[in-house]
């Protein structure tokens, strides 16, 4: 569910932002269309964020009993290595 707050509070401070500083009104329809297509691309990325499989928060592990988390893998998987 808060990924659905997040879209939302981008969309809201986006469209805020036109009418408080009136931004809109010195738009050519190019800049007002990739403005849209920004607004789109932001609340699709966070659309798909939020379709990931959540990690264990309860204390469940995917290890085997190992006591790592879900998360700490996901760490562990993105460290890059380094040849010395």
């Amino acid at each position: 569910m808060v990924p659905v707050f997040q879209a939302f509070w981008i969309v809201f401070s986006v469209i805020s932002g036109l009418v408080v500083y009136d931004e809109a009104k010195d738009m050519s329809q190019e800049e007002a269309g990739m403005f849209t297509l920004g607004v789109i691309v932001t609340v699709a990325g966070v659309y798909s964020l939020s379709q990931r499989p959540h990690a264990a928060l309860d204390g469940d592990s995917t290890d085997g009993g190992q006591g790592h988390s879900t998360i700490q893998h996901a760490r562990a998987s993105l460290a890059i290595p380094v040849q010395v």
